[in-house]
Order: structure tokens, then C-alpha cells, then sequence
């Protein structure tokens, strides 16, 4: 505020939603970075990147679909099942461009993105302790927003598993729209160019939200800035300058062999050295009485096969085909619906001579709880002398986003002096073969349950 010539500083009270907003934000940068500890997928290698959302495959194609402003140029091109998307400047003076950056977190001299959304629709609203992520009470209606920041580096991706493209035009403004499959929960992916600022916004749409929802909406957003990072949008792009780690990401699946699962009962140590663990006992029921209510980790997932009583009752099962055998990605379309019931299998498991003492006491605890979270429990099968991990795509009743099968543990208990309990509902069929209780990639540990 400016006063007689002067700048006075104003004191503001933050609400307590601002606040509890904040301490939501600063833990989850703590995961962040605990995760970056522990994280099997996670190699450092010397790469400097502050990566906040990942993206989608690098490729350059040739595009069909294109528009071209005064300051970028955007193409967009269908290819089968996937969508190249490209975008850049056509400022040839960027190299000299000293105009601040975007981020979230800003460092000196970058600055943060805002989203003045007046046509937000009226049942909506932004996720306390989320940013760039709106939602209702309707769990059909999500949407994610985030920016790309074309100062930074131009916007060049492919998108797999999409049905079609085409635009959306509302009061003048034009939203490029990639639809995706029947099956996808959120089922358009879509971009819109904000000429002046050299930004991008990429919209995660869900199934439940309407092309005329989604027009008025991109309508009316109002770009802002800011340098509260509780306010502020995700860019995908961001790179943070000078000095950093440097990330890679290590994705695929490693096989596992044959001679590498262990026995229920035989000690397994970590291969990072983090922890040993041992399957004491295996118990399969028909209900989830046995379960403490307190220690139910997901009770919307498990109401979807239960009754008032806890007894496990059949469902409706509309399996998705999401990939081809070679691996190519296909349009997520309903398939067959069947009705199946889940069994509840109830592991107990000991975990000793623990070795954290790289976090704080209580930070060490939290960890050891996210260890025994982490270990899913599939089904195999082995060819070739390995084991062939046997994953479902599969929601209730043609469904989007309501899914079906889960391999992460709906329960865990800590029962004292290193002993544990996590539960896992598991479709029948798939628990009449084999099964193997995974820790993460890194982890080597890998134990047939009988």
C-alpha cells in the first residue's frame, strides 16, 4: 500500500484455511522429498529438474491440425491412437528474454501463475490442499489444470489412447481437445494458448464435466500472478536454474525370476539394506469383520463389495482393455461385465532391524509406514522360468474412475514390537492362482503367499 509517497507494509491475519492450507502444502513437499529417498523408480543422476507433474512421451511428427498467433505457434496431430502435440514461440529474441519465468515454487526472479476462473461451474471448487485441482460433490466431476511455460521450453508431447481431436470455441477463446476412451475417467485432455503471456493450459477433464461446461469455463480464466505458491498452478515444464539435483526416472517392468520368490515364513532383507522382512501368516475370509474400522485405509473402496453386515457380496465387473500384447497403448474401452465377489486376505508381517537413520525420529516412522503400504499383492503366473505379474484393468459396472481391483493393501495395523497387518481385497478369480506380496522395484523382495 503507498502512503504519502512511501510503501507501507501492510499486516494480514491468514485465515485458518489459509493456514492449515500452507502446513498441507509444506508436508507434502516433506514427502516429496522422502520419497525422492525411497522411491524404487527414482535414480539420481546428476540431471537438474524440478519436476511437479510428469509429461507425456517427447516426439516431434508433423502435425495437421495447427494455429498460429502473432506469438505461438500450435500443432496438433492425430495419428491412430496418438496425438502430437507441439508448441513454441516465434519470438526469435528468446534467448534475451529477461522477463521472469514461471514456477510454483518461485525462485529470485521467477514468479507464480493464478487462475481467475469466474465460470467455474457453481458445484465446484478448488481442492483445499491441492493445487490447479477442482472437484464436487459429484465424483464424476474433476479437473486438473496446469501451465506450460513456453519462456522455458517449447510444449512437445504425444498423448496415447485417444479417440479423436477436435476445438471447442466460447466467447472468442478456442480449447484444442483431445478425447480419449470410453472407459477413461478423465476422457479429454485439452490445451488452450494464451498468446500474450507465451502459456499454455493443459486441462485434465473428467467424464462428468460438459463441452459447454468446459467452454465457459476456459471463457472466462483470467491469467494472475502471484508470489504464493498456495495459490499458485503447477508448471510442467519447470526447470529450476543454477545448481540442483538431477533426476532421472527409470519406468518398466523388470521380470522376476522364478528362483527369486521367496517362501512365506523366510526372512527377506531389503536390497537397499532399509529393512528385513518376514510373511508370519496368511488368513483368507469371506467378510471384513475381522478388520478393525479404525485401520481401514480406503472405506469407499471397500463399501463397493460389502454389506451393513461386512460380508463380502458379488459385484458387477466391466474389465477395460487398455493395452495390446505389444505394449502399445489403446483407447480404454468397456468390455465384458461379469459378477464376481472378492476374498479379504489378511497378512501378517514382521519388519526388523530397521535401518533410517537418515530421517528424524518421527519422520523415521513415517517412512516405515509408507515401506509396508507400498507391498501389493498380484497375481502370476511363470513362463520361461519367470513370473508374469498378472494386472487387471477393470471398473464396476461401466463405470469411468470407480475401480474395481486393486493391488495396494485397503487395511494396515500396526500391532506392536515390528509386527503388522495389511489386508487386500482380491477378485476370486484371481485368488484362486498364485500370488506374490511385491515390494516396491528396488526393494528385491518378492514372496509367494500360499
Amino acid at each position: 500500500m503507498r502512503k504519502e509517497g512511501k510503501i507501507v507494509k501492510e499486516i494480514h491475519t491468514f485465515s485458518d484455511r489459509y493456514i492449515k492450507r500452507k502446513e498441507a502444502v509444506l508436508s507434502a513437499l516433506l514427502r516429496e522429498e522422502r520419497e525422492k529417498a525411497s522411491k524404487g523408480r527414482t535414480n539420481f543422476t546428476g540431471i537438474p529438474a524440478r519436476i511437479l507433474i510428469c509429461a507425456a512421451v517427447i516426439a516431434v511428427l508433423s502435425a495437421s491440425a495447427f494455429a498460429v498467433s502473432r506469438f505461438i505457434e500450435f500443432r496438433m496431430n492425430l495419428d491412430r491412437n496418438e496425438v502430437t502435440v507441439q508448441a513454441g514461440t516465434t519470438d526469435t529474441k528468446k534467448g534475451n528474454d529477461e522477463r521472469p519465468l514461471r514456477s510454483w515454487r518461485s525462485d529470485e526472479g521467477e514468479i507464480s501463475v493464478h487462475l481467475n476462473i469466474t465460470g467455474l461451474p457453481s458445484d465446484m471448487h478448488e481442492k483445499m490442499f491441492t493445487n490447479g485441482k477442482y472437484e464436487s460433490s459429484d465424483p464424476s466431476r474433476r479437473l486438473t489444470i496446469s501451465g506450460i511455460d513456453l519462456r522455458r521450453s517449447d510444449l512437445n508431447e504425444i498423448i496415447k489412447g485417444a479417440t479423436g481431436t477436435r476445438a471447442i470455441n466460447s466467447g472468442g477463446k478456442t480449447v484444442y481437445v483431445i478425447e480419449k476412451g470410453e472407459a477413461d475417467f478423465y476422457d479429454r485432455l485439452a490445451y488452450m494458448v494464451f498468446e500474450e503471456e507465451e502459456l499454455i493450459l493443459k486441462f485434465y477433464v473428467s467424464w462428468g464435466i460438459s463441452d459447454d461446461e468446459l467452454g465457459s469455463l476456459a471463457e472466462s480464466i483470467k491469467i494472475e500472478y502471484t508470489a504464493d505458491a498456495l495459490s499458485a498452478i503447477p508448471i510442467e515444464n519447470e526447470i529450476r536454474t543454477g545448481s540442483a539435483d538431477r533426476i532421472t526416472f527409470e519406468t518398466g517392468y523388470k521380470p522376476i525370476a522364478e528362483a527369486d520368490l521367496r517362501k512365506t515364513g523366510e526372512p527377506v532383507r531389503d536390497i537397499n539394506g532399509r529393512f528385513t522382512l518376514t510373511v508370519d501368516d496368511v488368513s483368507i475370509y469371506d467378510d471384513i469383520r475381522i478388520l478393525d474400522p479404525g485401520g481401514i485405509l480406503n472405506q469407499d473402496y471397500v463399501r463397493n463389495f460389502t454389506d451393513e453386515n461386512g460380508d463380502l457380496i458379488p459385484y458387477n465387473r466391466t474389465e477395460l482393455i487398455s493395452a495390446g500384447e505389444s505394449g502399445e497403448t489403446q483407447p480404454a474401452q468397456f468390455g465384458e461385465t461379469v459378477q464376481v465377489s472378492k476374498k479379504l486376505f489378511v497378512i501378517t508381517l514382521t519388519v526388523s532391524d530397521i535401518d533410517l537413520d537418515e530421517f528424524s525420529e518421527s519422520d523415521r516412522y513415517d517412512q516405515l509406514c509408507a515401506y509396508v503400504y507400498s507391498f501389493t499383492l498380484n497375481g502370476f503366473t511363470i513362463i520361461n522360468g519367470r513370473a508374469d505379474i498378472t494386472t487387471q484393468s477393470s471398473v464396476i459396472e461401466h463405470s469411468p474412475g470407480v475401480l474395481s481391483s486393486l493391488s495396494e493393501p485397503v487395511y494396515r495395523e500396526d500391532l506392536g514390537n515390528g509386527q503388522w497387518r495389511i489386508a487386500y481385497l482380491i477378485d476370486e478369480d484371481v485368488a484362486s492362482g498364485d500370488l506374490v506380496l511385491r515390494g516396491m522395484t528396488s526393494s528385491g523382495i518378492n514372496i509367494k503367499i500360499h
